[in-house]
This record gives C-alpha cells, sequence and structure tokens, in this order.
C-alpha cells in the first residue's frame, strides 16, 4: 500500500510538472501572414500640370500625380493573428525600403509648341527606412529545426 501511494505521489509530480511547463511555453497557434509588395507616395502630393497657385493654395490640372519620394515596400510577412495549430509567428528579420526622389516636370513636343507635365523620378541615396519580416516556426520540439530563413527563435 505504501509502493503504490509512493508511485501515485510520483506520478502526480510528474504530471504537475509537465503542466506547469506547458502553461509556462505554450504555443501560441499563430502564423505569419503574406502582405504584398506596394508602392506608395510620402511627402506632399502634387498634380503635375496646368493650374495656379496663389499663397501656396491651388492645384493642376490634367497632369500626373507626383509626391516627394515614391517609396516601394518588398513582400513581406507580418504576424496578423492567423490561427495555424502547433506554430508560432516569430521575427525574421529587417527588409529595407527603396525610394525614389521625384518632382514634376515639363516635356515640350518638338515643333508643336505643347508642354506636356510628367513626373520625373531619380533613384534615392540613403536610409530609405525598414519594414520588419516575420515568420512561422513549429512549437513541437519533437519536430527538427524548421528551414532556416532568418533568426529561429526557441
Amino acid at each position: 500500500m505504501i509502493r503504490i501511494t509512493l508511485l501515485g505521489s510520483v506520478l502526480l509530480a510528474s504530471l504537475g510538472t509537465s503542466l506547469a511547463a506547458s502553461a509556462q511555453n505554450p504555443c501560441p497557434n499563430k502564423r505569419a501572414s503574406q502582405v504584398d509588395a506596394r508602392t506608395y507616395w510620402t511627402g506632399e502630393v502634387a498634380r503635375c500640370g496646368i493650374g495656379i497657385r496663389i499663397f501656396g493654395i491651388g492645384g493642376g490640372l490634367f497632369g500626373p500625380r507626383c509626391g516627394e519620394r515614391k517609396v516601394f515596400e518588398p513582400a513581406h510577412q507580418v504576424c496578423a493573428g492567423e490561427e495555424n495549430m502547433g506554430t508560432a509567428c516569430v521575427p525574421a528579420r529587417a527588409l529595407p525600403l527603396t525610394f525614389e526622389v521625384c518632382h514634376c516636370v515639363d516635356a515640350t513636343v518638338l515643333g508643336t509648341g505643347f508642354v506636356l507635365p510628367s513626373c520625373s523620378c531619380s533613384p534615392g541615396h540613403g536610409d530609405g527606412g525598414s519594414v520588419e519580416d516575420f515568420q512561422t516556426i513549429p512549437c513541437d520540439p519533437k519536430i527538427e529545426d524548421p528551414p532556416e530563413v532568418g533568426p529561429v527563435w526557441r
């Protein structure tokens, strides 16, 4: 009878330890979600074209829109809370943003006297910023190491 009680207490203790360990480090059951690449303007955006501006108020007509900087954001992944059993969404690396510096220019149509407005951009130099990329890794310690895409968080 003493052996059964001793065996029972050892089993209960080991069960309590494994439950405590799983409560300390539970699997979030989330995965990284894909975000497509995109392009957007930053700074003041104006319309290149025929127009008038008095005391900074006004604008152009019939021309393209042109911002101070055209930013290119690469495709990346974010942690948006999407469910996925047995995985965790963790940071992978920072991806650089590239940009172009833009301004309105007038292009003359030869022989006609017409002027066509357009937006001219050239590659920017310096720090364009960055966007954080995330990845999905398995929570189950029995699964071998996931493929190395970036830092693996354990």
